[in-house]
């Protein structure tokens, strides 16, 4: 990604932050220092590092529970405000949105209280002069000794992780628990509705209470209950506009986005300049062109590979440069289906039949422009497959 700086990969999935974790590291780096020097800005530097630590295992809870029910995970992204595992398709079943869900807070609310435990296993064992809750008091105000302080510090990050992410406007677990639990008895789109009103009532009065929080805790409070509005309110709305876009993908059949006409290619064409020319005039080209050899798809040959093939010495067909036929669309499937389908084909573009006869091939982009503008594309246009070697076929 243009803006993440990979770190790594966990069960095969890429682990990348989001290059403003930087400057938040910075600024709080700087502020540990004016507050205490050198040891407050190491202090403040790893509270903060371990704080993400847990929050990337939080998502890694969500992502080895997708992976364990069949959904692809593209990335988990570190953010400035939390973190993300990004899944390769959405789930469709309340079963499946209630188990991913899940499965991050449970292992925050696990791990909470496993280094509780050993938090006041320590300070019993060693310094108990008074009440467990006074000593514990006591070690936190402190900030030591260095251990049971750095057990109750990751106690109090992963309880406060599991708690914050149980709040039920999106874009927290909390949201997507209520409209899986809901849509066990409702339909997902009246679920989505229920939860995304309780949003947007969390996320204004958050706001509005921001001003009263102020004064009993300070800028601390001021920040977390400014913070959690503003997420709440975009997290929902971003949600509901979703929410819509997928209801006008399921209403619209695939060959309604398709664009006419379709360059096509065959197996025999050389790959010349004269071949790159006439494509780049004939205008919009999909990431993979379709490959006919009398009327049947045999390959797909992507876009980018012709200025390769064309700077070879040796003059090379389509034939030799072409990928094998993977996945297709019927026409009469819906936009939704198809959009899941090209993230899981990972490719651009898929061919689309209607019955044993090339409809064209539809990207990403045609989905977005339909989504935009439905009317746009319609009447829906007859398939028109024009040869780049012929004038038509």
């Amino acid at each position: 990604m243009q803006w993440s700086l990979r770190l790594g990969r966990v069960n095969g999935v890429p682990v990348e932050a989001h290059w403003l974790l930087a400057l938040l590291v910075g600024a709080v780096a700087y502020t540990g220092w004016v507050r205490a020097g050198l040891a407050g800005l190491v202090s403040n530097t790893a509270l903060l590092l371990v704080a993400f630590a847990c929050v990337l295992i939080h998502e890694i809870a969500h992502t080895l529970q997708a992976q364990a029910i069949n959904f692809p995970v593209r990335r988990i992204w570190l953010l400035p405000l939390g973190g993300l595992a990004q899944l390769g398709r959405l789930p469709e079943h309340p079963q499946e949105e209630l188990r991913i869900a899940l499965a991050g807070p449970l292992v925050n609310l696990g791990l909470g209280l496993i280094f509780a435990a050993l938090a006041g296993l320590w300070i019993s064992a060693n310094t108990i002069v008074g009440p467990l809750e006074f000593e514990v008091r006591l070690v936190l105000l402190r900030g030591g000794p260095p251990l049971p302080y750095g057990l109750l510090m990751l106690a109090l990050t992963n309880l406060g992780l599991a708690a914050f992410n149980l709040v039920p406007a999106f874009p927290f677990d909390g949201a997507r628990l209520l409209r899986s639990l809901l849509a066990l008895v409702l339909s997902r789109s009246q679920a989505t509705q229920i939860v995304v009103r309780l949003g947007w009532a969390i996320g204004l009065l958050c706001l509005l209470a921001g001003a009263a929080v102020a004064r009993p805790f300070g800028l601390t409070g001021l920040i977390t209950v400014i913070g959690l509005g503003l997420t709440a309110v975009l997290g929902t709305s971003a949600e509901e506009l979703f929410e819509r876009q997928v209801v006008v993908l399921r209403s619209l059949p695939v060959r309604a986005a398709v664009r006419q006409p379709t360059v096509v290619l065959s197996p025999t064409d050389p790959v010349t300049p004269a071949l790159a020319a006439t494509l780049k005039q004939l205008g919009h080209l999909p990431p993979l062109m379709p490959v006919l050899d009398q009327g049947r798809l045999v390959g797909l040959l992507p876009t980018r590979a012709l200025a390769a093939a064309v700077a070879r010495p040796a003059p090379v067909t389509v034939a030799e440069v072409m990928l094998p036929t993977a996945s297709r669309l019927d026409a009469d499937t819906d936009l939704w289906t198809a959009q899941l389908a090209l993230a899981d084909a990972a490719q651009g573009s898929l061919p689309v039949f209607d019955g044993e006869q090339l409809h064209g091939m539809l990207t990403a982009a045609d989905i977005r422009a339909t989504v935009l503008e439905p009317s746009v594309l319609l009447p829906i246009q007859p398939a028109q497959l024009i040869s780049a070697g012929q004038p038509s076929l």
